[in-house]
């Protein structure tokens, strides 16, 4: 499993600058994905060669209830899936794709019930 730090070292000598949650989702929108509130919990993406480092968060209109019943929230691993998305950006992407593998996830707690 890689350490946060090495990850943010190749990120950073990748020259991966990091994108907001604002201009991630108007570049989704323009390949015509479009995501309500309930599933805009990606707060900032930073694109490597071949990974990416992404901040995630549940949205705060989820209701609480629905977040502890979870280990980690549907919303929030599709925000883990829309950061692939924009990881591959520089791809051009002229089409929808659903990513079919994940390598690694790493987990310290319910992941829905960190607050940033």
């Amino acid at each position: 499993m890689p350490r946060l730090q090495d990850v943010r070292t190749r990120i950073k000598q990748a020259g991966g600058q990091e994108k907001a949650s604002q201009e991630l989702y108007a570049a989704f929108q323009e390949i015509e994905l479009s995501y309500g509130p309930a599933f805009q919990g990606l707060l900032s993406l930073s694109p490597g060669k071949e990974e990416a480092l992404a901040k995630l968060k549940t949205p705060d209109s989820l209701p609480t209830a629905s977040l502890r019943a979870y280990r980690a929230h549907p919303s929030l691993l599709d925000a883990a899936f829309q950061a692939s998305l924009g990881a591959l950006s520089s791809l051009k992407l002229e089409q929808t794709f659903v990513p079919a593998t994940v390598q690694h996830i790493r987990t310290v707690q319910n992941l829905s019930l960190i607050h940033i």
